[in-house]
Protein backbone atom coordinates (compact mmCIF):
# COMPACT_ATOMS: atom_id res chain seq x y z
CA UNK A 1 0.00 0.00 0.00
CA UNK A 2 2.93 2.35 0.74
CA UNK A 3 4.21 2.00 -2.82
CA UNK A 4 0.73 2.64 -4.24
CA UNK A 5 0.32 5.81 -2.15
CA UNK A 6 3.82 6.94 -3.13
CA UNK A 7 3.12 6.38 -6.83
CA UNK A 8 -0.25 8.15 -6.67
CA UNK A 9 1.37 11.14 -4.94
CA UNK A 10 4.23 11.21 -7.47
CA UNK A 11 1.64 11.19 -10.28
CA UNK A 12 -0.31 14.04 -8.66
CA UNK A 13 2.98 15.86 -7.98
CA UNK A 14 4.02 15.64 -11.63
CA UNK A 15 0.55 16.73 -12.77
CA UNK A 16 0.75 19.71 -10.40
CA UNK A 17 4.26 20.62 -11.55
CA UNK A 18 3.16 20.26 -15.16
CA UNK A 19 0.22 22.59 -14.57
CA UNK A 20 2.50 25.16 -12.89
CA UNK A 21 5.05 24.95 -15.71
CA UNK A 22 2.26 25.31 -18.27
CA UNK A 23 1.01 28.35 -16.38
CA UNK A 24 4.49 29.90 -16.37
CA UNK A 25 5.01 29.27 -20.09
CA UNK A 26 1.54 29.99 -21.50
CA UNK A 27 -0.02 32.37 -19.00
CA UNK A 28 2.27 35.35 -19.50
CA UNK A 29 -0.42 37.35 -21.34
CA UNK A 30 -3.35 36.70 -19.03
CA UNK A 31 -3.04 40.06 -17.24
CA UNK A 32 -3.46 43.30 -19.17
CA UNK A 33 -2.08 46.56 -17.82
CA UNK A 34 -2.03 49.90 -19.66
CA UNK A 35 1.23 50.92 -18.07
CA UNK A 36 4.02 48.47 -17.45
CA UNK A 37 4.64 48.23 -13.75
CA UNK A 38 7.87 50.04 -13.49
CA UNK A 39 9.91 54.79 -0.06
CA UNK A 40 9.20 57.94 0.38
CA UNK A 41 6.09 59.22 1.97
CA UNK A 42 2.73 57.74 2.67
CA UNK A 43 -0.27 59.22 0.92
CA UNK A 44 -3.46 59.27 2.94
CA UNK A 45 -6.61 59.47 0.76
CA UNK A 46 -8.48 62.70 1.39
CA UNK A 47 -11.69 61.08 0.21
CA UNK A 48 -12.87 57.45 0.14
CA UNK A 49 -16.14 56.00 -1.07
CA UNK A 50 -17.61 52.57 -1.77
CA UNK A 51 -19.87 52.03 -4.77
CA UNK A 52 -22.79 49.56 -4.95
CA UNK A 53 -20.79 47.11 -7.06
CA UNK A 54 -18.18 46.82 -4.28
CA UNK A 55 -15.64 49.14 -5.92
CA UNK A 56 -13.59 51.20 -3.47
CA UNK A 57 -12.58 54.60 -4.78
CA UNK A 58 -9.69 56.55 -3.27
CA UNK A 59 -8.80 60.16 -4.11
CA UNK A 60 -5.12 61.05 -3.63
CA UNK A 61 -3.40 64.42 -3.87
CA UNK A 62 0.28 64.70 -4.83
CA UNK A 63 2.75 67.56 -4.20
CA UNK A 64 2.11 70.58 -6.42
CA UNK A 65 5.73 71.72 -6.32
CA UNK A 66 7.11 68.33 -7.52
CA UNK A 67 7.63 68.30 -11.32
CA UNK A 68 9.94 65.27 -11.62
CA UNK A 69 9.02 62.80 -14.35
CA UNK A 70 9.94 59.73 -12.30
CA UNK A 71 7.36 60.15 -9.53
CA UNK A 72 4.97 57.28 -8.87
CA UNK A 73 2.51 55.84 -6.40
CA UNK A 74 2.89 52.36 -4.97
CA UNK A 75 0.29 50.10 -3.32
CA UNK A 76 -0.60 46.44 -2.89
CA UNK A 77 -3.61 44.75 -4.45
CA UNK A 78 -4.78 41.22 -3.70
CA UNK A 79 -7.27 39.51 -6.03
CA UNK A 80 -8.61 42.90 -7.11
CA UNK A 81 -9.16 44.76 -10.36
CA UNK A 82 -7.29 48.05 -10.36
CA UNK A 83 -7.80 51.27 -12.30
CA UNK A 84 -5.82 54.46 -11.73
CA UNK A 85 -6.98 57.78 -13.27
CA UNK A 86 -5.55 61.26 -13.62
CA UNK A 87 -8.83 63.11 -13.93
CA UNK A 88 -10.64 61.15 -16.64
CA UNK A 89 -7.44 59.82 -18.19
CA UNK A 90 -6.70 56.16 -17.42
CA UNK A 91 -3.06 55.78 -16.34
CA UNK A 92 -2.91 52.17 -15.21
CA UNK A 93 -5.11 49.11 -14.89
CA UNK A 94 -4.88 45.52 -13.80
CA UNK A 95 -7.47 43.17 -15.25
CA UNK A 96 -7.59 39.49 -16.09
CA UNK A 97 -9.41 37.50 -18.75
CA UNK A 98 -10.87 34.09 -17.77
CA UNK A 99 -8.40 31.29 -18.53
CA UNK A 100 -7.27 27.87 -17.30
CA UNK A 101 -5.58 29.72 -14.45
CA UNK A 102 -8.75 31.41 -13.27
CA UNK A 103 -9.77 35.03 -13.72
CA UNK A 104 -8.24 36.45 -10.56
CA UNK A 105 -5.46 39.03 -10.74
CA UNK A 106 -3.43 37.46 -7.93
CA UNK A 107 -1.53 39.48 -5.35
CA UNK A 108 1.03 42.06 -6.44
CA UNK A 109 2.66 45.41 -5.78
CA UNK A 110 1.57 48.15 -8.18
CA UNK A 111 3.93 50.91 -9.32
CA UNK A 112 2.11 53.66 -11.24
CA UNK A 113 4.19 56.32 -12.97
CA UNK A 114 2.49 59.71 -12.84
CA UNK A 115 2.46 62.49 -15.43
CA UNK A 116 4.39 65.62 -14.45
CA UNK A 117 1.19 67.66 -14.06
CA UNK A 118 -0.78 64.98 -12.18
CA UNK A 119 -2.14 66.34 -8.92
CA UNK A 120 -5.45 64.56 -8.22
CA UNK A 121 -5.25 60.78 -8.62
CA UNK A 122 -8.27 58.50 -8.46
CA UNK A 123 -7.68 54.82 -7.62
CA UNK A 124 -10.55 52.36 -8.13
CA UNK A 125 -10.17 48.89 -6.60
CA UNK A 126 -12.81 46.20 -7.19
CA UNK A 127 -12.68 42.74 -5.57
CA UNK A 128 -12.53 39.95 -8.15
CA UNK A 129 -14.70 37.79 -5.92
CA UNK A 130 -17.88 39.47 -4.80
CA UNK A 131 -18.35 39.60 -1.05
CA UNK A 132 -14.68 39.02 -0.20
CA UNK A 133 -13.36 41.34 2.49
CA UNK A 134 -10.15 43.24 1.82
CA UNK A 135 -8.11 45.62 3.91
CA UNK A 136 -7.67 49.22 2.79
CA UNK A 137 -4.43 49.58 0.79
CA UNK A 138 -1.59 51.77 1.96
CA UNK A 139 -0.42 54.26 -0.69
CA UNK A 140 3.13 55.55 -1.02
CA UNK A 141 4.36 58.45 -3.15
CA UNK A 142 7.90 59.12 -4.29
CA UNK A 143 10.58 58.43 -6.84
CA UNK A 144 9.70 55.22 -8.76
CA UNK A 145 13.22 53.79 -8.82
CA UNK A 146 13.81 54.58 -5.15
CA UNK A 147 10.57 52.84 -4.12
CA UNK A 148 11.35 49.87 -6.36
CA UNK A 149 14.78 49.45 -4.79
CA UNK A 150 13.38 49.94 -1.29
CA UNK A 151 10.86 47.13 -1.75
CA UNK A 152 13.55 44.77 -3.03
CA UNK A 153 15.97 45.71 -0.25
CA UNK A 154 13.44 45.27 2.54
CA UNK A 155 12.35 41.85 1.24
CA UNK A 156 15.85 40.35 1.07
CA UNK A 157 15.77 38.81 4.62
CA UNK A 158 12.48 37.05 3.79
CA UNK A 159 13.82 35.80 0.46
CA UNK A 160 17.09 34.59 2.00
CA UNK A 161 15.25 32.58 4.66
CA UNK A 162 13.05 31.03 1.98
CA UNK A 163 16.09 30.12 -0.11
CA UNK A 164 17.77 28.52 2.92
CA UNK A 165 14.67 26.37 3.45
CA UNK A 166 14.68 25.35 -0.24
CA UNK A 167 18.39 24.48 -0.14
CA UNK A 168 17.95 22.40 3.03
CA UNK A 169 15.07 20.52 1.41
CA UNK A 170 17.04 19.89 -1.79
CA UNK A 171 20.03 18.67 0.24
CA UNK A 172 17.87 16.16 2.14
CA UNK A 173 16.34 14.84 -1.09
CA UNK A 174 19.80 14.44 -2.64
CA UNK A 175 21.13 12.79 0.54
CA UNK A 176 18.30 10.24 0.50
CA UNK A 177 18.85 9.43 -3.17
CA UNK A 178 22.54 8.77 -2.48
CA UNK A 179 22.16 6.73 0.71
CA UNK A 180 18.81 4.93 0.33
CA UNK A 181 20.30 1.70 -1.05
CA UNK A 182 23.65 1.76 0.68
CA UNK A 183 22.35 2.06 4.25
CA UNK A 184 18.61 1.45 3.79
CA UNK A 185 17.78 5.09 4.56
CA UNK A 186 14.27 5.73 5.86
CA UNK A 187 11.84 7.54 3.49
CA UNK A 188 11.38 10.08 6.30
CA UNK A 189 14.39 12.02 5.00
CA UNK A 190 12.96 12.09 1.46
CA UNK A 191 9.51 13.25 2.52
CA UNK A 192 10.90 15.88 4.89
CA UNK A 193 13.10 17.16 2.06
CA UNK A 194 10.12 17.43 -0.32
CA UNK A 195 8.05 19.17 2.36
CA UNK A 196 10.86 21.63 3.14
CA UNK A 197 11.55 22.44 -0.51
CA UNK A 198 7.86 23.05 -1.23
CA UNK A 199 7.21 25.21 1.82
CA UNK A 200 10.34 27.17 0.94
CA UNK A 201 9.14 27.72 -2.63
CA UNK A 202 5.71 28.76 -1.39
CA UNK A 203 7.29 31.12 1.14
CA UNK A 204 9.57 32.65 -1.51
CA UNK A 205 6.56 33.18 -3.77
CA UNK A 206 4.85 35.20 -1.04
CA UNK A 207 7.72 37.69 -0.63
CA UNK A 208 7.65 41.25 -1.94
CA UNK A 209 10.73 40.42 -3.99
CA UNK A 210 8.77 37.91 -6.10
CA UNK A 211 5.81 40.30 -6.34
CA UNK A 212 8.11 42.93 -7.83
CA UNK A 213 10.15 40.65 -10.09
CA UNK A 214 7.27 38.48 -11.34
CA UNK A 215 4.70 40.84 -12.80
CA UNK A 216 2.26 38.14 -13.92
CA UNK A 217 0.81 37.41 -10.49
CA UNK A 218 -2.10 35.29 -11.75
CA UNK A 219 0.38 32.55 -12.65
CA UNK A 220 2.32 32.83 -9.41
CA UNK A 221 -0.93 32.79 -7.48
CA UNK A 222 -1.66 29.39 -9.06
CA UNK A 223 1.85 28.21 -8.14
CA UNK A 224 1.32 29.26 -4.52
CA UNK A 225 -1.96 27.36 -4.15
CA UNK A 226 -0.53 24.26 -5.84
CA UNK A 227 2.46 24.27 -3.48
CA UNK A 228 0.18 24.43 -0.45
CA UNK A 229 -1.87 21.47 -1.68
CA UNK A 230 1.14 19.33 -2.62
CA UNK A 231 3.11 19.78 0.61
CA UNK A 232 0.55 18.11 2.92
CA UNK A 233 1.17 14.53 1.72
CA UNK A 234 4.96 14.55 2.22
CA UNK A 235 4.46 16.14 5.65
CA UNK A 236 2.13 13.36 6.79
CA UNK A 237 4.37 10.66 5.33
CA UNK A 238 7.37 12.19 7.09
CA UNK A 239 5.56 12.15 10.43
CA UNK A 240 4.56 8.52 9.94
CA UNK A 241 8.05 7.27 9.07
CA UNK A 242 9.90 9.54 11.50
CA UNK A 243 7.77 8.51 14.48
CA UNK A 244 7.76 4.91 13.20
CA UNK A 245 3.98 4.45 13.20
CA UNK A 246 3.41 0.75 12.60
CA UNK A 247 -0.17 0.95 11.33
CA UNK A 248 -0.19 3.10 8.16
CA UNK A 249 -3.93 2.87 7.56
CA UNK A 250 -4.87 6.39 8.69
CA UNK A 251 -1.80 7.91 7.00
CA UNK A 252 -2.52 6.19 3.69
CA UNK A 253 -6.20 7.10 3.84
CA UNK A 254 -5.38 10.78 4.43
CA UNK A 255 -2.73 10.85 1.69
CA UNK A 256 -5.03 9.19 -0.84
CA UNK A 257 -7.81 11.65 0.06
CA UNK A 258 -5.46 14.61 -0.34
CA UNK A 259 -4.26 13.41 -3.75
CA UNK A 260 -7.84 13.05 -4.97
CA UNK A 261 -8.81 16.41 -3.45
CA UNK A 262 -5.83 18.13 -5.11
CA UNK A 263 -6.89 16.84 -8.52
CA UNK A 264 -10.54 17.76 -7.94
CA UNK A 265 -9.78 21.32 -6.74
CA UNK A 266 -7.42 21.88 -9.68
CA UNK A 267 -10.01 20.70 -12.20
CA UNK A 268 -12.68 22.91 -10.57
CA UNK A 269 -10.28 25.86 -10.73
CA UNK A 270 -9.39 25.26 -14.40
CA UNK A 271 -13.07 25.00 -15.37
CA UNK A 272 -13.92 28.21 -13.45
CA UNK A 273 -16.40 26.33 -11.23
CA UNK A 274 -14.62 26.96 -7.92
CA UNK A 275 -11.38 28.91 -8.03
CA UNK A 276 -8.49 28.38 -5.63
CA UNK A 277 -9.22 31.71 -3.93
CA UNK A 278 -12.70 30.49 -2.99
CA UNK A 279 -11.59 26.97 -2.02
CA UNK A 280 -8.53 28.10 -0.05
CA UNK A 281 -10.30 27.24 3.22
CA UNK A 282 -10.34 23.60 2.06
CA UNK A 283 -6.58 23.77 1.46
CA UNK A 284 -6.08 25.26 4.92
CA UNK A 285 -8.25 22.51 6.38
CA UNK A 286 -5.99 19.93 4.72
CA UNK A 287 -3.01 21.51 6.47
CA UNK A 288 -4.79 21.56 9.85
CA UNK A 289 -5.67 17.87 9.46
CA UNK A 290 -1.97 17.23 8.77
CA UNK A 291 -1.12 18.93 12.08
CA UNK A 292 -3.81 16.86 13.81
CA UNK A 293 -2.25 13.68 12.43
CA UNK A 294 1.09 14.81 13.84
CA UNK A 295 -0.49 15.20 17.30
CA UNK A 296 -2.10 11.75 17.07
CA UNK A 297 1.13 10.13 15.84
CA UNK A 298 3.09 11.82 18.65
CA UNK A 299 0.59 10.47 21.20
CA UNK A 300 0.99 6.95 19.77
CA UNK A 301 4.78 7.27 19.94
CA UNK A 302 4.69 8.47 23.56
CA UNK A 303 2.38 5.63 24.57
CA UNK A 304 4.70 3.10 22.91
CA UNK A 305 8.16 4.53 23.66
CA UNK A 306 7.53 6.99 26.49
CA UNK A 307 8.33 10.71 26.45
CA UNK A 308 11.79 10.19 24.95
CA UNK A 309 14.13 12.60 23.17
CA UNK A 310 12.36 12.14 19.84
CA UNK A 311 8.98 12.90 21.42
CA UNK A 312 10.30 16.04 23.13
CA UNK A 313 11.87 17.27 19.90
CA UNK A 314 8.65 16.67 17.96
CA UNK A 315 6.58 18.46 20.58
CA UNK A 316 8.79 21.55 20.36
CA UNK A 317 8.76 21.34 16.56
CA UNK A 318 4.96 20.98 16.55
CA UNK A 319 4.53 24.14 18.64
CA UNK A 320 6.83 26.07 16.29
CA UNK A 321 5.03 24.85 13.19
CA UNK A 322 1.55 25.36 14.65
CA UNK A 323 2.33 28.93 15.71
CA UNK A 324 3.82 29.66 12.28
CA UNK A 325 0.84 28.26 10.39
CA UNK A 326 -1.65 30.09 12.62
CA UNK A 327 0.32 33.32 12.07
CA UNK A 328 0.18 32.75 8.31
CA UNK A 329 -3.55 32.04 8.42
CA UNK A 330 -4.17 35.22 10.42
CA UNK A 331 -2.05 37.22 7.99
CA UNK A 332 -3.95 35.76 5.04
CA UNK A 333 -7.49 36.23 6.36
CA UNK A 334 -6.70 39.75 7.60
CA UNK A 335 -5.42 40.65 4.13
CA UNK A 336 -1.93 41.54 5.30
CA UNK A 337 0.70 42.22 2.67
CA UNK A 338 2.74 39.03 3.00
CA UNK A 339 3.62 36.14 5.28
CA UNK A 340 4.60 37.40 8.71
CA UNK A 341 8.36 37.24 9.24
CA UNK A 342 7.84 35.55 12.62
CA UNK A 343 5.92 32.78 10.91
CA UNK A 344 8.77 32.31 8.45
CA UNK A 345 11.33 32.19 11.27
CA UNK A 346 9.17 29.57 13.01
CA UNK A 347 9.02 27.43 9.87
CA UNK A 348 12.80 27.68 9.43
CA UNK A 349 13.33 26.76 13.10
CA UNK A 350 10.98 23.78 12.68
CA UNK A 351 12.89 22.53 9.64
CA UNK A 352 16.28 22.98 11.31
CA UNK A 353 15.11 21.24 14.49
CA UNK A 354 13.56 18.20 12.84
CA UNK A 355 16.20 18.23 10.11
CA UNK A 356 18.85 17.87 12.81
CA UNK A 357 16.89 15.02 14.39
CA UNK A 358 16.47 13.30 11.02
CA UNK A 359 20.18 13.75 10.29
CA UNK A 360 21.01 12.25 13.70
CA UNK A 361 18.86 9.21 12.91
CA UNK A 362 20.51 8.92 9.51
CA UNK A 363 24.01 9.05 11.03
CA UNK A 364 23.06 6.34 13.51
CA UNK A 365 21.93 4.17 10.62
CA UNK A 366 25.15 4.90 8.77
CA UNK A 367 27.09 3.82 11.86
CA UNK A 368 24.94 0.71 12.25
CA UNK A 369 25.42 -0.07 8.57
CA UNK A 370 29.17 0.39 8.90
CA UNK A 371 29.29 -1.91 11.93
CA UNK A 372 27.12 -4.48 10.17
CA UNK A 373 29.45 -4.34 7.19
CA UNK A 374 32.47 -4.86 9.47
CA UNK A 375 30.81 -7.84 11.17
CA UNK A 376 29.82 -9.21 7.78
CA UNK A 377 33.39 -8.86 6.52
CA UNK A 378 34.77 -10.59 9.60
CA UNK A 379 32.27 -13.42 9.22
CA UNK A 380 33.30 -14.23 5.65
CA UNK A 381 37.05 -13.47 5.89
CA UNK A 382 39.79 -15.89 6.82
CA UNK A 383 41.64 -14.18 9.68
CA UNK A 384 45.05 -15.66 8.89
CA UNK A 385 45.26 -14.98 5.13
CA UNK A 386 42.70 -12.21 4.52
CA UNK A 387 41.07 -14.30 1.77
CA UNK A 388 37.40 -15.22 1.76
CA UNK A 389 36.75 -18.21 4.03
CA UNK A 390 34.91 -21.50 3.63
CA UNK A 391 31.62 -20.02 4.88
CA UNK A 392 31.80 -17.40 2.13
CA UNK A 393 32.51 -20.14 -0.44
CA UNK A 394 29.58 -22.26 0.72
CA UNK A 395 27.30 -19.21 0.67
CA UNK A 396 28.42 -18.43 -2.88
CA UNK A 397 27.99 -22.09 -3.83
CA UNK A 398 24.41 -22.14 -2.53
CA UNK A 399 23.42 -18.94 -4.37
CA UNK A 400 25.43 -19.47 -7.54
CA UNK A 401 23.85 -19.98 -10.93
CA UNK A 402 26.81 -21.36 -12.95
CA UNK A 403 27.51 -20.19 -16.48
CA UNK A 404 29.52 -21.86 -19.23
CA UNK A 405 32.35 -19.34 -18.93
CA UNK A 406 32.89 -20.06 -15.23
CA UNK A 407 36.21 -21.62 -14.21
CA UNK A 408 37.25 -22.99 -10.81
CA UNK A 409 40.93 -23.21 -9.91
CA UNK A 410 41.87 -25.31 -6.84
CA UNK A 411 45.16 -25.24 -4.94
CA UNK A 412 46.84 -27.44 -2.34
CA UNK A 413 50.06 -26.76 -0.42
CA UNK A 414 52.62 -29.58 -0.61
CA UNK A 415 54.66 -30.61 2.43
CA UNK A 416 52.78 -28.41 4.94
CA UNK A 417 52.82 -31.23 7.55
CA UNK A 418 56.57 -31.72 7.05
CA UNK A 419 57.09 -27.97 7.52
CA UNK A 420 55.09 -27.97 10.78
CA UNK A 421 56.91 -31.04 12.13
CA UNK A 422 60.37 -29.81 11.14
CA UNK A 423 60.29 -26.05 11.69
CA UNK A 424 57.29 -25.58 13.97
CA UNK A 425 53.75 -24.29 13.54
CA UNK A 426 54.90 -20.67 13.23
CA UNK A 427 56.80 -21.63 10.09
CA UNK A 428 53.72 -23.54 8.87
CA UNK A 429 51.58 -20.42 9.38
CA UNK A 430 54.13 -18.38 7.40
CA UNK A 431 53.93 -20.99 4.62
CA UNK A 432 50.12 -20.64 4.45
CA UNK A 433 50.17 -16.82 4.61
CA UNK A 434 52.86 -16.40 1.93
CA UNK A 435 51.22 -18.94 -0.37
CA UNK A 436 47.89 -17.10 0.02
CA UNK A 437 49.60 -13.82 -0.90
CA UNK A 438 50.91 -15.39 -4.12
CA UNK A 439 47.52 -16.77 -5.08
CA UNK A 440 45.83 -13.44 -4.43
CA UNK A 441 48.56 -11.51 -6.27
CA UNK A 442 48.21 -13.65 -9.40
CA UNK A 443 44.45 -14.39 -9.46
CA UNK A 444 42.94 -11.62 -7.30
CA UNK A 445 42.32 -9.33 -10.28
CA UNK A 446 40.40 -11.92 -12.30
CA UNK A 447 38.49 -13.91 -9.66
CA UNK A 448 37.51 -14.34 -6.03
CA UNK A 449 40.04 -16.12 -3.82
CA UNK A 450 38.93 -18.46 -1.01
CA UNK A 451 40.69 -20.48 1.68
CA UNK A 452 38.43 -23.51 1.97
CA UNK A 453 40.61 -25.68 4.24
CA UNK A 454 43.85 -25.75 6.19
CA UNK A 455 46.04 -25.92 3.10
CA UNK A 456 43.33 -25.82 0.41
CA UNK A 457 42.43 -22.78 -1.68
CA UNK A 458 40.04 -22.06 -4.52
CA UNK A 459 39.64 -19.25 -7.04
CA UNK A 460 36.32 -18.64 -8.82
CA UNK A 461 36.67 -16.91 -12.18
CA UNK A 462 33.27 -15.87 -13.52
CA UNK A 463 34.49 -15.30 -17.08
CA UNK A 464 37.46 -17.69 -17.25
CA UNK A 465 36.86 -19.86 -20.31
CA UNK A 466 38.50 -17.30 -22.60
CA UNK A 467 41.22 -16.48 -20.08
CA UNK A 468 44.79 -17.65 -20.80
CA UNK A 469 45.11 -19.63 -17.56
CA UNK A 470 48.51 -21.07 -18.50
CA UNK A 471 49.95 -17.56 -18.40
CA UNK A 472 48.65 -17.06 -14.85
CA UNK A 473 49.89 -20.50 -13.75
CA UNK A 474 53.34 -19.71 -15.17
CA UNK A 475 53.33 -16.44 -13.22
CA UNK A 476 52.44 -18.32 -10.02
CA UNK A 477 55.23 -20.86 -10.61
CA UNK A 478 57.79 -18.08 -11.14
CA UNK A 479 56.75 -16.39 -7.90
CA UNK A 480 57.29 -19.69 -6.06
CA UNK A 481 60.75 -20.10 -7.61
CA UNK A 482 61.78 -16.56 -6.63
CA UNK A 483 60.50 -17.10 -3.10
CA UNK A 484 62.28 -20.43 -2.71
CA UNK A 485 65.59 -19.00 -3.96
CA UNK A 486 65.46 -16.30 -1.25
CA UNK A 487 64.28 -18.64 1.53
CA UNK A 488 66.63 -21.45 2.49
CA UNK A 489 64.32 -23.04 5.09
CA UNK A 490 60.66 -23.15 4.07
CA UNK A 491 59.99 -23.95 0.40
CA UNK A 492 56.58 -23.25 -1.13
CA UNK A 493 55.13 -25.77 -3.56
CA UNK A 494 51.53 -25.15 -4.69
CA UNK A 495 49.68 -27.90 -6.59
CA UNK A 496 47.08 -26.53 -9.03
CA UNK A 497 44.13 -27.89 -10.96
CA UNK A 498 41.28 -26.22 -12.83
CA UNK A 499 38.04 -27.02 -14.62
CA UNK A 500 35.42 -25.07 -16.55
CA UNK A 501 31.66 -25.40 -16.11
CA UNK A 502 30.15 -27.26 -19.06
CA UNK A 503 27.11 -29.23 -20.14
CA UNK A 504 28.50 -32.41 -18.54
CA UNK A 505 28.32 -30.79 -15.08
CA UNK A 506 25.11 -30.61 -13.09
CA UNK A 507 26.38 -28.36 -10.30
CA UNK A 508 29.38 -26.46 -8.97
CA UNK A 509 30.50 -29.40 -6.85
CA UNK A 510 31.06 -31.42 -10.03
CA UNK A 511 33.29 -28.67 -11.43
CA UNK A 512 35.24 -28.46 -8.20
CA UNK A 513 35.64 -32.25 -8.07
CA UNK A 514 37.04 -32.28 -11.58
CA UNK A 515 39.46 -29.43 -10.73
CA UNK A 516 40.56 -31.33 -7.61
CA UNK A 517 41.28 -34.40 -9.75
CA UNK A 518 43.73 -32.41 -11.91
CA UNK A 519 45.13 -30.72 -8.83
CA UNK A 520 45.95 -34.06 -7.13
CA UNK A 521 47.61 -35.28 -10.33
CA UNK A 522 49.74 -32.13 -10.27
CA UNK A 523 50.47 -32.69 -6.59
CA UNK A 524 51.64 -36.28 -7.23
CA UNK A 525 53.77 -35.14 -10.15
CA UNK A 526 55.46 -32.45 -8.05
CA UNK A 527 56.32 -34.98 -5.32
CA UNK A 528 57.80 -37.36 -7.87
CA UNK A 529 59.95 -34.53 -9.23
CA UNK A 530 61.21 -33.76 -5.71
CA UNK A 531 62.39 -37.36 -5.34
Amino acid sequence: MDKIIRRIYILVLFLGIGYMVYALMIGRNTIVSHVEATATRQLVPYETQTKPDGTHEFLLQTDEQDDRVSMAIQFLSSHQYVEVYDGDSLLYSVTAEPSLFGHTTGTGINFVLLPVDARLIRVCITPVFAGSSTSEPVFYYGDALAMYRSVIRSSIPDAVMSLVIIILGAFMILYWLITRKRIGQSPAVLYFGIFSAMIGLWSLNETNLMMVLCVNRIVWSVVGYMMLMLLTVPFIQFVRFFLEIKNPRVCNMLCLSYCILTVVLTVLHMTDVWEFKKSVWVIHLMMLLGLSYMIAALAVHVRREGFDHKARTNLIAFVLLAVSIVADFIAYYMGLQQTDILGKIGILAYILLLGRESASDALEKVDEGRKAEVYRTLAITDVMTGLLNRSAFEEWEAQCEPEKNMVLVTFDLNNLKHCNDTFGHAAGDTYIIDAAKMIRHVFGTVGKCYRIGGDEFCVVIADGRHLDLKRYLTKLRRQQEEYNRENSEVKIHIAVGYAAYGEEHTNIEDVRSRADTYMYRNKKQMKEEEV
